[in-house]
């Protein structure tokens, strides 16, 4: 998955090279190495390509600051897609204006949040696979294929599938603001 440029999630890898065993994210105590993170990265972005994620195409990413937001940002860039971070703290029809906004075709939330969003992911036209973290009752969407995290992960690791040539200067996030920033 290495590539010679310096596209976002080579930084990863080159420091999963070098540094393997030290630490590349620490968040409430908890750690994951690089050799880690860039293991995941790696099962993040080839989830996708197996799933048939295009280059260029926009992964939703609803969740708070945790160890899989930052998987989830680098790893749609490590497969060619766009990722688009969304603010948690923002309303259901705020969420449902970036979804169709930037045309988002992949959602990562909770199955909390996915709850709070049900009556508007319906209208969101572009997407089509939503991926909540924990397992438990399907969540009614007849128009998405659902999946977890972890089965996704899992799917992910296991492919033998090739990540996609990805341009330099490929876009690689599109991110929203209040306007004050």
């Amino acid at each position: 998955p290495m590539g010679t440029g310096t596209i976002l999630p080579d930084l990863i890898y080159r420091s999963a090279r070098a540094r393997p065993d030290h630490p590349a994210l620490v968040l409430k105590g908890g750690k994951k190495s690089y050799a880690v993170l860039a293991a995941e990265v790696t099962a993040f972005a080839k989830g996708f390509v197996e799933l048939g994620l295009r280059p260029s195409e926009r992964v939703g990413i609803f969740l708070e600051k945790q160890f899989e937001t930052v998987t989830a940002l680098l790893g749609a860039s490590a497969a060619g897609g766009v990722f688009v971070p969304i603010n948690p703290a923002l309303r259901p029809s705020q969420v449902a204006h970036i979804l169709s906004d930037c045309s988002v075709s992949a959602l990562v939330t909770t199955r909390k949040r996915a709850a709070e969003l049900s009556e508007i992911l319906s209208s969101c036209s572009d997407l089509k696979l939503l991926i909540v973290l924990e397992d438990g009752p399907a969540t009614d969407f007849p128009t998405l294929q659902v999946g977890t995290w972890d089965r996704f992960m899992q799917q992910g690791a296991q492919s033998t599938a090739p990540l996609p040539a990805i341009a330099e200067d490929g876009l690689a996030g599109i991110l929203y603001t209040s306007g004050s920033t």
